[in-house]
């Protein structure tokens, strides 16, 4: 049926409508003298996001004590102040971005550390690609990390809804799409696909035929129509 053909096609359709890993290092600044004869420091860094811009507002945490707390300037630099040598575990995080730990060893005075922190957008981006190019477990990857930042936002849901469809996991499709339906989303296309999962993948004949007629609420579409006369007229068992 070209309906069902066509279906993943249009879940992505659906979602255009709404650095893959961190790289982080500490390096010392220039100059040879020596630096690592001290007890504490001021230790600085700087923070970018996933294109290699300054990350600004970011907070910046080390060993989870306020006193060594900072936020990133409008240029993503931050300052630890009398932070003492040693190793130490630093935090980065920001909203709708995803939170990073950094290992460092301060040993010099000259360190600074660069980190990047990948925002939900730029990891929901990787996610659709690995989508498009049937890359199963990357896309599963990217969702998951993109869950941890907010299992609620709508693209995110659209997204794994397309991922569990493909996976023929319809159960956990359907979810996903009755979801964005409850946070508002009115769209024929969204109609349509609830009503292949409910038909086709979980047999629902008679919930299917609704999310039809939903459907043409918000728009008439030949796909639409065809699959609602042919479930209409079917001899199917009713919906259980």
């Amino acid at each position: 049926m070209n309906s069902r053909r066509n279906s993943f096609c249009l879940i992505i359709a659906l979602i255009g409508v709404m650095l893959i890993t961190a790289a982080c290092s500490s390096s010392p600044k220039a100059g040879n003298e020596d630096m690592g004869d001290f007890l504490q420091a001021d230790f600085i860094g700087i923070v970018y996001d996933s294109e290699n811009r300054p990350c600004r507002g970011a907070v910046v945490r080390a060993d989870g004590k306020d006193k060594y707390s900072s936020i990133t300037d409008i240029d993503g630099r931050f300052v630890l102040p009398g932070l003492s040598r040693g190793n130490h575990t630093l935090r980065l995080s920001k909203d709708d971005f995803e939170s990073r730990i950094v290992d460092l060893n301060f040993t010099s005075r000259k360190q600074v550390l660069y980190a990047r922190l990948l925002s939900q957008s730029h990891l929901l981006d990787k996610a659709e690609s690995s989508l498009n190019a049937l890359e199963w477990k990357q896309a599963e990857e990217y969702l998951e990390r993109a869950r941890y930042i907010d299992e609620e936002d709508s693209r995110l849901l659209a997204l794994e809804g397309a991922f569990f469809y493909r996976k023929s996991r319809y159960n956990e499709a359907l979810e996903r799409f009755l979801r964005l339906i409850e946070k508002g989303h009115r769209d024929s296309h969204l109609y349509l696909i609830i009503a292949e999962i409910q038909a086709f993948g979980l047999g629902y004949r008679e919930k299917a035929i609704l999310s039809l007629k939903q459907s043409l609420e918000y728009g008439e579409n030949t796909s639409v129509r065809t699959l609602l006369e042919e479930l209409t007229e079917s001899d199917d068992p009713t919906d259980p």
